[in-house]
């Protein structure tokens, strides 16, 4: 898809990643459609589905164990318009992971619907699957931007 809307460059929290969403934003292509996805992303896609690819982010949140992203095949900004059994995959996906690092739990972020609201970097809808380590003295909370206070 082609709309220089579908990124937002000033939430990005990485200098290559910035960089990558500039030249999205200037082409005028969303990052995560399947026609730009694989020229812009570095990781390989470590599952596939009819509904969702996902592979490790390239710009993992700071201080996650692991940090996937499942990224919606075609081109949709609304939770809403998913397929029916899109999240039945998207479940199935998530337990993958769970079971290939052992986890004892999955934090899951998706952001939906409009930017300036979810603090989303970008439009296309995806999901985070990530995890930090476990709570102890001293440890710092992971911090996930999601919106804005009202």
């Amino acid at each position: 898809m082609t709309n220089s809307s579908h990124v937002s460059v000033a939430r990005g929290r990485n200098p290559e990643q910035i960089k990558k969403m500039e030249e999205a934003k200037r082409r005028g292509i969303c990052c995560l459609c399947k026609e730009h996805i694989d020229g812009i992303l570095d990781a390989p896609v470590e599952y596939k589905g009819l509904w969702w690819t996902v592979r490790r982010n390239d710009y993992p949140y700071e201080g996650t164990e692991f940090h996937y992203m499942a990224v919606y095949r075609e081109h949709i900004e609304n939770i809403e318009e998913m397929a029916p059994d899109a999240m039945r995959e998207l479940h199935q996906h998530i337990s993958a992971i769970k079971k290939k690092h052992g986890a004892p739990a999955i934090v899951l972020v998706m952001r939906t619907g409009a930017m300036d609201y979810t603090w989303a970097t970008l439009s296309h809808l995806h999901a985070h699957i990530f995890l930090g380590g476990p709570k102890r003295d001293g440890a710092e909370p992971l911090l996930v931007y999601a919106g804005y206070k009202k």
